[in-house]
């Protein structure tokens, strides 16, 4: 210990010179020091920090320096004084005598090595007393605190102390046990005999050794009762190595012989257990050797304890592969770190018998403290077996199921996908994982028929209602589009007769409904049309009957009557003769009309081109509106009569429509090559119509155009939206 380090001093003198002088010695020893040249300033500083030792001048100018020293140890009664006089007396020595605090009266000048001596001596002294009593103190403490109860005695085993919890396991107080012999506050007996047991102490005192008490040892508290104990004894020994007294450690195993007693019933039930459980059961301890081998585990796998007394030695045994053998204690190890204590974890592995058998085995492992595995293990071969067998048969089937052309889908009771082909697959336009788990209803019916759908499955499963084996229904796909179904159904039922289900298979037929519609719908048309073309071959020989009646008839009369006259005049005028030539020219011009309403004879004679300029100066010399044309050449062998013919129809049908129609004053006529076929466009700036009402399609010839462009091998599109006109487009090949 450092005295020097710890001692505090503070020196009071009003000599300034002598007071640095002197702190500068007392430094250079390594004491910590202060000063003061007045009694004032030095209470001051007292009041603020505490001191040891305090060397004060003798007659200061206020007060003598025992006086201050009085003062100062009102402030710090620990404080120790020593006088410095300028030449000290006897008398004054002798008159300072019994001073309390005071320890030296010096001369000056001061011998500093005297002074450290004086403080080194009664610094020294005051921590060993610190020390002792500080010890004293925390040994007092500790045997209070102690939670095992604490019994100390003297040499002849008188009682010196008693902590808490012997207080409260004898029954005794402190103040009344102290001073007893142990063995009328301590009395301990034999369990099972209840005769007295020897005193511990004596037995320590006389052998000079730690000593414990005898198994089933109880102690026999105050009121009579009596509980079960453990203790040990120690000698307290002096620094010269005598036995000065005893201390007494015990603790109440009430608790703790309850839980052996349990633990060791436990352990027989276990016992029991484990001799006849039907699979095999270990206990590995925590240095990795087996403590127990249940019967069942040597006739599984044909090994005793004698043949793996350890984990690596089964290790080795077990799994004599070597690369699966690291393969399973890498797993092993891998499963106790992540593991808390009383976690089941479960295993498959092969274990390798003692008879060469190969076993497939699940291990179920606990580890209930951290320190004990125990192991139980079954032999699941044949469920192996079996679920290969299973998974096999189940891939062949769904294998089937794959090459199949049609949907099949498996549904549980709560409409769960549990089974999907390939072919559903690809009509939902999902992978399989996409669609197995997930409810049908919820995700691949139309959202305005899942209500509906819904509430008749759950009927259908709840048997209220009975399965209909055919329906047609849409389901929707990934991309959102409907298609229409054609489904099989079949339900499934669990083992015990409970509706478990529903097996389908489903025919997308979407393009046979979309084909029987366009049939259905083209029927509708070729009945329009031919309706059409009867109603315009009647109309057309109603006009022929009535131009031939009322012009060529007419004409014919005239002739008729202007021959007869001409007989019956003996010379015939020249006047005459005129008059019968120009009704027969008239007749003749009219003739001409009528064939040319029947074909254009200029597409014969002049070719397309010329035919169409020729069809489109008679509607503008009509004044309908104004004609705006762009016609490239066609020359006659590049076209077909039938492409021809039916360029010059569908020119001369959309430019009635648009004169009796559309209400356009502008029309505009383009016809050109392009790649292999000759485009013909016809556009105006009329009024325009729906193309989604049949009616119009219909009531403007537009079904007869397209029906031309077709027997040609040609197409024709109609572009019209209302109030902004109409474009006619017509497609047909050049003559190959």
């Amino acid at each position: 210990m450092d005295i020097k380090k710890q001692a505090r001093i503070l020196i009071i003198d009003n000599n300034r010179d002598f007071v640095e002088s002197l702190r500068n010695s007392m430094e250079a020893e390594g004491f910590f020091t202060l000063t003061a040249i007045n009694a004032g300033d030095a209470l001051d500083v007292c009041k603020k920090k505490n001191f040891d030792i305090a060397i004060i001048d003798s007659s200061l100018p206020d007060r003598t320096g025992d006086e201050l020293l009085s003062e100062l140890r009102a402030v710090n009664q620990d404080i120790k004084g020593i006088i410095i006089a300028e030449s000290a007396t006897l008398k004054d020595a002798v008159s300072l005598v019994g001073k309390e605090g005071l320890i030296s009266y010096e001369n000056k000048p001061v011998d500093v090595g005297g002074i450290v001596a004086v403080i080194r001596k009664c610094f020294s002294r005051k921590v060993a007393e610190n020390m002792l009593q500080e010890s004293e103190e925390r040994f007092r403490v500790t045997l209070m605190s102690i939670g095992d109860a604490v019994i100390t005695t003297d040499h002849e085993g008188k009682i010196r102390i008693l902590n808490a919890e012997a207080e409260s396991l004898t029954g005794w107080q402190m103040d009344e046990a102290a001073g007893r012999p142990l063995e009328e506050v301590f009395k301990i007996i034999n369990e099972d005999t209840l005769l007295p047991v020897e005193n511990p102490v004596r037995r320590v005192v006389r052998e000079g050794v730690v000593v414990g008490l005898a198994n089933h040892t109880s102690l026999v508290r105050r009121n009579g009762d009596d509980i079960p104990i453990a203790d040990s004894g120690a000698p307290i020994r002096d620094a010269k190595g005598n036995i000065t007294g005893v201390v007494l450690v015990f603790r109440d195993q009430t608790k703790e012989r309850a839980a052996q007693k349990k633990l060791r019933e436990s352990e027989e039930r276990f016992r029991s257990l484990a001799e006849l459980s039907p699979f095999p059961i270990s206990i590995i301890g925590a240095s990795g050797k087996y403590d127990y081998l249940n019967p069942v585990f040597t006739d599984v796998f044909g090994y005793t304890l004698d043949d793996i007394p350890d984990g690596r030695e089964w290790f080795r045994q077990a799994f004599p592969d070597e690369p699966y053998r690291k393969e399973v204690i890498e797993v092993w190890k891998e499963d106790l770190r992540k593991t808390k204590p009383g976690e089941v974890r479960l295993r498959e592995f092969q274990v390798t018998c003692k008879n060469h058998e190969i076993k497939d085995v699940l291990f179920r492992s606990v580890t209930p403290d951290g320190s004990k595995q125990f192991i139980t293990y079954e032999d699941i071969t044949e469920r192996i077996r079996d679920e290969k067998e299973i998974r096999e048969q189940r891939d062949t089937a769904q294998n089937y199921l794959n090459i199949a052309g049609v949907m099949f889908v498996a549904l549980n009771a709560d409409g769960i996908v549990k089974l999907i082909n390939r072919k559903g697959c690809e009509i939902l336009g999902c992978r399989k994982h996409e669609i197995l788990g997930k409810n049908w209803i919820e995700n691949f019916v139309p959202q305005n028929r899942r209500k509906e759908v819904a509430s008749v499955f759950q009927q259908l499963i709840s048997g209220e209602i009975e399965l209909v084996e055919y329906v047609e229904n849409t389901v929707i796909t990934k991309s959102g589009e409907e298609r229409i179904i054609a489904w099989h159904n079949a339900l499934l039922k669990d083992g015990v007769g409970k509706l478990a289900g529903t097996l389908s298979s489903g025919e997308d037929i979407t393009e046979r409904r979309q084909a029987e519609e366009a049939l259905r719908e083209s029927e509708q048309q070729l009945r329009a049309l031919s309706q059409k073309i009867i109603t315009m071959q009647e109309n057309e020989r109603a006009r022929l009957s009535r131009e031939l009646h009322d012009q060529i008839g007419k004409a014919l009369v005239g002739l008729s009557l202007e021959i007869g006259w001409i007989k019956i005049q003996e010379k015939p005028t020249v006047q005459s003769l005129d008059i019968l030539h120009e009704k027969v020219l008239c007749a003749t011009s009219e003739v001409r009309r009528i064939c040319k309403g029947l074909r254009p004879m200029l597409l014969d004679d002049l070719g397309l081109t010329t035919a169409l300029q020729n069809l489109m100066n008679e509607y503008k010399e009509r004044e309908l509106f104004e004609v705006q044309s762009s016609l490239t050449s066609i020359e006659a062998n590049e076209i077909s009569p039938e492409s021809s013919i039916c360029i010059y129809r569908v020119a001369q049908e959309a430019l009635t429509n648009a004169g009796k129609h559309s209400g356009a004053d502008i029309i505009n006529i383009n016809m050109r090559k392009k790649d292999d076929n000759i485009v013909l466009i016809i556009g105006d700036n009329g009024s325009g119509f729906s193309l989604k009402k049949k009616e119009n399609i219909h009531g403007l010839g537009l079904l007869g155009m397209k029906e031309r462009a077709l027997l040609c091998g040609g197409s024709l599109e109609f572009v019209s939206e209302v109030g902004k006109g109409t474009v006619i487009i017509l497609t047909v090949p050049l003559r190959q």
